[in-house]
């Protein structure tokens, strides 16, 4: 039985990197993936990752754009309220913290919702590495995908 995305009509190879990422990252996250293991999946000959993304970790950004590109739409509302009330009057620090808690909870909301997503972001939690590995591997992919959704949100403004 072929175990690659490479049947799945309208996928290209880039969008069949960029999910297999999703699946073969949420499993043994960056350090343990393989770009074999990401390749096959994607049923692309291991050459694809660094011509598309300059390497791993280029996919593995990649990974993470995506699913805040995908979940940007239902978070852009939330921050333009946000905007709105931080522009319109002066907050308390507790209305400031009250839209921040928002925000996050919104954020946390969208990313478990996608099945894709939900896998990525438990395995990092997950005892698949040293406690200490494991809090800094997690801290990575929620910094990185921060600073990437930040971008992303903040370029309307």
């Amino acid at each position: 039985m072929n175990n690659s995305l490479a049947a799945e009509s309208g996928l290209d190879a880039k969008q069949r990197l960029i999910k297999a990422g999703l699946e073969i990252f949420g499993t043994f996250n960056l350090e343990g993936a393989t770009t074999r293991q990401l390749a096959d999946r994607a049923g692309v000959n291991r050459a694809a990752i660094p011509y598309y993304f300059g390497g791993k970790e280029g996919l593995y950004l990649a990974v993470i754009e995506h699913v805040v590109n995908h979940k940007a739409s239902c978070v852009r509302p939330v921050l333009l309220r946000i905007s709105d009330a931080v522009h319109k009057e002066r907050l308390t620090p507790k209305e400031a913290v009250d839209q921040i808690k928002t925000l996050f909870s919104v954020y946390l909301q969208i990313l478990l919702e996608d099945n894709a997503a939900t896998t990525w972001t438990e395995s990092s939690c997950e005892n698949k590495c040293s406690p200490r590995r494991r809090s800094t591997s997690f801290m990575s992919a929620g910094c990185a995908m921060s600073t990437r959704f930040s971008q992303l949100s903040w370029q309307s403004f």
